[in-house]
């Protein structure tokens, strides 16, 4: 078999980028022979990972593919204008907002939403999906001790201005913070940060991985592109329902204070860790997502 893989940027961490490391990482595991398509000229710290993991140069491939998942509307463009087959394209949509997450239209009839949201955007816009979430290598993303009691907080958000906020809460109530944004300071390997952590505040794939490493999440963030909420702290009566939003704060938009942030935080129980580790093994686990994309062929 032979898979092609689209991505419009390969120069950030992103979580489209980790998505589609992690893919190729799984079907490479499988001895799949796998091509990189890049929609754009933006080449940097994944593209080398990928080259340096894997051997795969990005805008190389065979002729002859048998199916494509291409994130983003400038990769597919690329792939038709490099004469690809249009009925082999799966376009994959990450999002609601974003112009690049749009289904591109036609030729493309095939769609994968990362959630019911985005598949019900897609509904709207007369685009049937089938729902694929995002999946996690959860032999990277492993479980580690968590305190008894809270101690430890990680927040992944990018905003200075919700981790100045959290923060001034972590410091009145005696806990230990630390925050890490992507963008300034872009790591690979965040599973050795989320390690260190208790809890971790975080959205969509980060909140997955964190999940993954057996930690209590809590969904929130004060994103530039929508105002601050937050669904609150992951737990088995409400992730059916967030999962459904991608874990965006989007589910159900609770007011983002210090009342309900600190209410939520002491929700904590090493329990709950123990239950999202196993919930992550069961229906975010990249084996079982590959094994979904694959069928389709």
């Amino acid at each position: 078999m032979k898979v092609l893989i689209g991505q419009n940027h390969l120069d950030t961490i992103g979580g489209s980028e980790t998505y589609v490391y992690t893919v190729i990482e799984e079907l490479k595991r499988r001895k799949i022979k796998t091509f990189l398509l890049c929609g754009s000229d933006r080449y940097g710290i994944m593209s080398k990972k990928i080259y340096q993991n894997f051997n795969i140069v990005p805008n190389t491939y065979d002729k002859d593919l048998d199916i494509c998942f291409i994130n983003h509307t400038t990769t597919v463009a690329k792939a038709l204008k490099n004469k690809i087959d249009e009925s082999k394209i799966y376009q994959i949509c990450h999002g609601t907002t974003p112009s690049l997450e749009q289904p591109f239209g036609s030729p493309i009839e095939k769609y994968i939403s990362i959630s019911e949201e985005v598949q019900e955007h897609l509904k709207n816009k007369n685009y049937e999906s089938l729902v694929i979430r995002n999946g996690i290598n959860t032999n990277k993303f492993t479980p580690t001790k968590s305190n008894k009691e809270l101690k430890n907080i990680l927040s992944l958000s990018q905003s200075d201005r919700f981790n100045t906020f959290l923060k001034k809460i972590c410091d009145k109530n005696g806990w230990n913070f630390k925050s890490h944004n992507k963008f300034t300071n872009p790591v690979f390997d965040i599973q050795d940060t989320i390690s260190e952590s208790d809890l971790v505040v975080s959205l969509g794939r980060g909140a997955y991985e964190s999940m993954s490493c057996g930690k209590n999440v809590l969904v929130a963030d004060w994103r530039p592109y929508q105002k601050p909420m937050m669904d609150g702290l992951i737990t088995p009566d409400n992730i059916e329902e967030i999962i459904t939003t991608n874990c965006s704060g989007r589910k159900y938009r609770k007011e983002v204070n210090e009342e309900n942030i600190t209410q939520e935080i002491r929700k904590y129980s090493t329990t709950l860790g123990e239950y999202n580790r196993e919930y992550a093994l069961k229906n975010l686990n990249i084996i079982n997502q590959i094994d979904k994309m694959l069928e389709l062929k």
